[in-house]
């Protein structure tokens, strides 16, 4: 393979691979202030804080069982890219591999995987009338995601070029959306509804989306083929969609254009039940639709669908890739689409212990509506913390995706934050498959807080 395609798959997969999945270290505790309303904006009306401003926070997230990189970790990686040799030839494991070798998987597990990013820029809150909390924030975001790639999806059975033999690959879909989003928090406290509760808040972000690039992919129905020397030629009937923006996909600079927007909302409520703080929310209820340099492609695939692989190999351009698949197989074309952002419903309980010591509980639950719905990773995360105004330190047990159960690690010196939720992936050397990292800058007031007004105050 030539050197471009060589980078182009060493990039895709470390995108995978560099993981901060919900940044908990961020949004985990009670003198944390605006950074709490992403995973439920009814926590601000019970902060300890009376008002907080984040000059920056980025957190960048991503895990696969695709392939692995063998014996390294984060820190090493980063340090020897250019040695890091991709394995083409699925032989070459019999006879071992050396350490930073990309191996692809070749098992017969449904592939998933997921990269995330998000840069937040100077957003703040403030309460008044003791009662009622305004923000306003903005944000980066970029999403990549697929959770179902199909066993014969996988990269040795792909690049094999096999014969004569048929293949039979389920359902699929991947994801990807660029976007920004400027929002506007409303919180506030009110009259307890049950009587076992000793304070409750509502909570809601409002916010406008700039949509940069998307893509939706998805594969309808199971679908069969038959390789026959370089063609690959239908077996089955089915159906497939692509969707996505074509305003950087000609191979040349990249540039930032805004090419659909749209609008979304989080909600939420919380609870004070003597210390403790209970709280639900449902985020990201929103969508973006592309109008402008956008293409919605819906192929129909036959049992005479015909596919030339030697057509592709020289392709290194999107748009040539796609002209080409036009070419081959019948297609029915519109210039608009929408992605629905990762929609999730997340469960938070935090228990306080003493006068420093607390324990979290946080589950998020992805809601996939559609195909074209980002998929959120489930999480089930449980966070035993240390906090003070000016310290505070985390280490988070999470499962994620009911597969994986990550050790982090997240510490808070006055007004800076860093943390990670993988915290292996930096020590030791082991087969490589995720990461992440978080970190974030804030201001909040330097006078002594009140701790017997703000009793039982929210968790953020």
């Amino acid at each position: 393979m030539g050197l471009r395609l060589r980078i182009t798959v060493l990039t895709f997969f470390l995108a995978f691979q560099i993981s901060a999945q919900e940044e908990l270290g961020l949004k985990q505790e009670r003198f944390l202030g605006l950074n709490g309303i992403f995973i439920n904006p009814a926590a601000c009306p019970f902060s300890y804080l009376n008002w907080d401003v984040n000059v920056a926070s980025f957190g960048i997230f991503g895990n696969t069982n695709y392939g692995y990189i063998t014996e390294t970790n984060a820190l090493d990686i980063l340090r020897n890219l250019d040695q890091i040799e991709i394995i083409f030839d699925p032989t070459r494991l019999q006879e071992g591999v050396n350490s930073r070798s990309l191996v692809f998987s070749e098992d017969r597990s449904t592939k998933y995987g997921s990269f995330n990013s998000s840069v937040q820029g100077p957003s703040f809150y403030t309460k008044f009338k003791e009662r009622f909390t305004i923000g306003f924030f903005n944000e980066v975001n970029t999403v990549v995601e697929s959770q179902s790639i199909p066993s014969e999806l996988d990269a040795y059975k792909i690049w094999a070029n096999s014969d004569n033999v048929e293949y039979y690959i389920d359902q699929a879909q991947v994801n990807a959306l660029v976007w920004a989003e400027i929002g506007l928090h409303l919180g506030m406290r009110y009259e307890p509804m049950f009587d076992f509760v000793d304070d409750n808040s509502l909570g809601i972000n409002v916010k406008y989306l700039a949509g940069f690039e998307g893509i939706s992919g998805q594969l309808n129905e199971a679908q069969g083929y038959y390789s026959v020397g370089d063609s690959l030629l239908g077996s089955t009937v089915g159906q497939a969609t692509l969707n996505y923006t074509n305003s950087n996909t000609h191979g040349g600079d990249i540039e930032a254009s805004v090419n659909g927007g749209g609008f979304a909302f989080d909600v939420g409520y919380s609870a004070m039940i003597g210390d403790d703080m209970l709280g639900i929310s449902l985020m990201d209820v929103g969508y973006i639709r592309f109008n402008q340099n956008a293409q919605s492609i819906r192929y129909s695939l036959n049992d005479l669908s015909l596919v030339d692989r030697n057509f592709y190999e020289p392709l290194e351009v999107a748009d040539d890739v796609v002209a080409q698949l036009n070419n081959d197989l019948e297609n029915e074309i519109e210039d608009n689409f929408v992605v629905y952002l990762p929609l999730a419903l997340s469960l938070q309980y935090d228990k306080r212990l003493n006068e420093n010591l607390y324990v979290n509980g946080t589950l998020i639950q992805q809601v996939a509506l559609t195909q074209n719905t980002l998929r959120r990773d489930n999480l089930i995360a449980v966070s035993p913390r240390y906090e003070s105004k000016w310290f505070s330190a985390a280490m988070p047990l999470s499962l994620y995706n009911c597969r994986k159960v990550h050790v982090g690690l997240s510490g808070r010196i006055a007004f800076l934050t860093l943390g990670t939720e993988n915290l292996f992936s930096f020590l030791g050397k082991q087969d490589f498959q995720g990461s992440d990292f978080y970190l974030g800058v804030r201001i909040f007031p330097f006078f002594k807080w009140n701790r017997k007004e703000k009793e039982g105050c929210g968790f953020m």
